[in-house]
C-alpha cells in the first residue's frame, strides 16, 4: 500500500529501513525576515515578523494581523494553549499573552520582577497561570508561579549537566525538556528533577510527542524512540531549516525567509 495515514506509518520502527518518504509540499507563506513562528495544536501558525503578529490557518491563508509593539521584539511564541498564546521578549525582559484573535490579553509581565537575571527562553507549563524559564546568567531553570510556594528551581544548569549550548526549553506531557546542542536530551518531570538524558550531538530543533522525538540535525530528520534508544533518520526536503513542527499529520519546516507545510508519504 503506497500512501499510508501519517499516525501510523510515522512511527519510524514499524518501518523498514530501506522504506523510503516522499514530502508533498502543500504551502508557505510570502518571504519573510528571520520570523519568529509556532504553531498550535489545531495547525494555525502564529508568526511574529518586525512590528506584526500574524495568524495563518492550517491551508496558509492569513487570518488575523496584530502589531507587537507592545511586547518590544518577540523572541518566543508559544501558543501550547490557543487561547492563551504566550509570546516573550528577550530584549525587554518580558512576557504578554494573546487570545485567539492576538489581542493583548492581560498586562505584560517583568521578569525583573522575579530576582532573575537575564532570561533566554521561556516556555508554558501545563499548570495553570505557571511558566517555565531559563535565567542564562544564573545557569537556572525556574517555574514561576504567582505562588511563591510553588515555584521550582533547577540549579546550575552549566556546572551539573555540562551544558554550553543550549537552543531549547519546552514542556510535554507533564515532563520538562531541556535541548542542548552538543549534549542531547535532558527530561525533568515537574518538580525539577533529572529523570533521563539521552546523549545526541548536533540537534538544531526538536519536538517530543508521545515516546518519540523528531530532532532536526544539519542534513536530515531523526526520529528517537525514547523507550529504546533506537534512531532512524529520514532525508529533508529542500532548504535549509532552522527549525520543524510536527502537528497531526503534517510538518512545519521554517528558514530565514519562510514557513513551509508538508505532509509525508511512505514508498515502499
Amino acid at each position: 500500500m503506497k500512501h499510508w495515514l501519517f499516525f501510523l506509518v510515522f512511527i519510524p520502527f514499524l518501518v523498514s529501513s530501506q522504506d523510503t518518504i516522499q514530502w508533498n509540499f502543500e504551502w508557505k507563506t510570502d518571504s519573510l525576515s528571520n520570523p519568529v513562528w509556532n504553531v498550535d495544536p489545531f495547525g494555525n501558525l502564529i508568526v511574529s515578523e518586525k512590528d506584526k503578529l500574524k495568524k495563518f490557518d492550517s491551508l496558509g491563508t492569513q487570518k488575523f494581523v496584530q502589531s507587537n509593539k507592545y511586547f518590544g521584539v518577540i523572541s518566543s511564541v508559544d501558543p501550547s494553549n490557543p487561547m492563551k498564546t504566550l509570546v516573550f521578549s528577550e530584549q525587554q525582559q518580558l512576557i504578554g499573552y494573546v487570545d485567539n484573535t492576538l489581542s493583548k490579553q492581560q498586562e505584560n509581565i517583568e521578569l525583573s520582577a522575579f530576582d532573575l537575571s537575564y532570561v533566554t527562553m521561556v516556555s508554558t507549563s501545563g499548570q495553570p497561570d505557571k511558566f517555565w524559564v531559563y535565567d542564562q546568567d544564573n545557569s537556572v531553570i525556574v517555574l514561576i508561579s504567582k505562588n511563591i510556594q510553588q515555584r521550582q528551581r533547577i540549579e546550575n544548569i552549566s556546572g551539573l549537566l555540562g551544558c554550553k549550548d543550549i537552543v531549547q526549553l519546552f514542556e510535554t506531557e507533564n515532563n520538562l525538556y531541556l535541548i542542548d546542542k552538543q549534549r542531547g536530551i535532558y527530561q525533568f518531570d515537574i518538580y525539577g528533577t533529572l529523570v533521563f538524558h539521552w546523549e545526541n550531538v548536533g540537534i538544531i530543533w526538536a519536538q517530543v510527542e508521545g515516546k518519540f522525538a523528531y530532532l532536526l540535525k544539519k542534513d536530515k530528520l531523526q526520529v528517537l524512540n525514547l523507550s529504546n534508544q533506537e534512531i532512524v533518520n529520514f532525508p529533508l526536503p529542500n532548504g535549509e531549516f532552522t527549525r520543524i513542527k510536527k502537528v497531526q499529520n503534517h510538518f512545519y519546516f521554517g528558514t530565514t525567509s519562510n514557513i513551509q507545510r508538508y505532509s509525508i508519504e511512505f514508498l515502499h
